[in-house]
């Protein structure tokens, strides 16, 4: 982690934002902290579920043995039993013959120890959301394929960055970083349903996805504070009218810039550059754009270094221009139709096509 707060500057406000959170997560002293890590292991039993189904491991008894008597959140204890029967059940069904089954511990405030972790209200299964965003893990952001990128970074790659990117954005104007990161981790949340979006089959996305999310919400129950959360989160990042839903567009622009970057450094990858024009020029909030100035810098630096007629396609790309501020106010996005529309995947009027720039996903 030294070298992680060296990069950000070891005593500024996003080095020592991240070293709080870290610190208290490796505390374990808060009721967030231990949820967080409880999270951390069921996923693993998630995953490790997921592995033997998909891949027919039989190997990985001792994650789950050293994993799930470890869980203490109640909700957490209840999907950790369910998964665990959920498992036994797959066993018997393949005849596996090393199985061994784990549980719980009991819950210490329970009389004679029995679980009390049927707390959370919901009486129907979590476990169907939760393999659906393994799709998010496994599926591949279709534009690198579409370049021949080698082993490309899949949907849930793109989003976690966004969200670990927010973390270290100023909060000017009362910016809520948290729901930026919230918004980050599900604004492409219905392409695990979908798949990724490239340019090319933007047309009539909006309904697709949202039926997707539909889909994704009906697991969490309809209705139900779990599948309202979602739902509105994602509305708001659609709608793009809150100060938050703005920069976390302008974070997946970005983040798709700095990805493109480091396959054009690591692979070599050549054709990108409509990527970058397309992208760059609407990116508004002025940190950000401060960030895309200099990668863009950075990018004009290879190209020159490399030999070759290939290398010589280079086109410089710069943000827009700010705003002018007003009576000794932040610079502030332009208000065009041409920057960030209402509904990026929506269905425009003529005007507003012939103004808008594809987006890529």
């Amino acid at each position: 982690m030294d070298k992680i707060y060296t990069l950000l500057g070891n005593l500024s406000l996003p080095s020592l934002r991240i070293k709080a959170l870290w610190s208290e997560y490796e505390d374990r002293k808060t009721p967030e902290s231990k949820l967080t890590k409880d999270l951390d292991l069921i996923e693993l039993c998630l995953q490790g579920y997921e592995y033997e189904q998909s891949q027919q491991i039989t190997d990985l008894q001792e994650f789950f043995v050293d994993t799930v008597p470890r869980i203490q959140h109640p909700v957490v204890k209840k999907w950790a039993t369910e998964l665990m029967e959920k498992r036994r059940l797959a066993w018997e069904e393949r005849k596996w013959t090393n199985y061994e089954q784990v549980y719980c511990s009991p819950d210490p405030s329970a009389p004679n120890g029995a679980s009390t972790s049927s707390t959370d209200g919901v009486s129907f299964s979590m476990l169907p959301f939760f393999h659906l965003l393994e799709q998010l893990k496994t599926n591949k952001r279709m534009g690198w394929i579409d370049h021949n990128v080698q082993l490309p970074e899949s949907i849930a790659d793109h989003m976690y960055r966004m969200a670990v990117i927010s973390l270290v954005l100023p909060t000017d104007g009362g910016l809520d970083l948290s729901k930026v990161a919230m918004l980050s981790l599900v604004h492409d949340m219905a392409e695990a349903e979908v798949g990724d979006i490239t340019p090319e089959h933007v047309s009539g996305v909006t309904r697709e996805k949202k039926l997707a999310l539909e889909a994704i919400c009906a697991l969490l129950g309809e209705p139900s504070l779990q599948s309202l959360r979602i739902r509105e989160l994602w509305n708001e990042y659609e709608d793009r009218e809150t100060p938050e839903s703005k920069v976390t567009k302008d974070l997946d622009l970005f983040e798709l810039c700095l990805q493109a970057h480091e396959y054009e450094q690591s692979q070599q990858t050549k054709g990108l550059q409509e990527w970058f024009l397309d992208t760059v020029p609407r990116i508004q909030h002025p940190t950000i754009k401060k960030w895309t100035t200099e990668l863009m810098e950075r990018r004009r630096a290879a190209w020159a270094e490399r030999p070759g007629p290939e290398w010589a396609t280079y086109v410089q790309i710069h943000c827009s221009a700010d705003t002018p501020a007003v009576n000794g106010g932040s610079l502030t996005q332009i208000k065009t139709k041409a920057t960030i529309p209402v509904r990026v995947w929506g269905e425009h009027s003529k005007e507003e096509e012939s103004e808008i720039q594809p987006v890529v996903a």
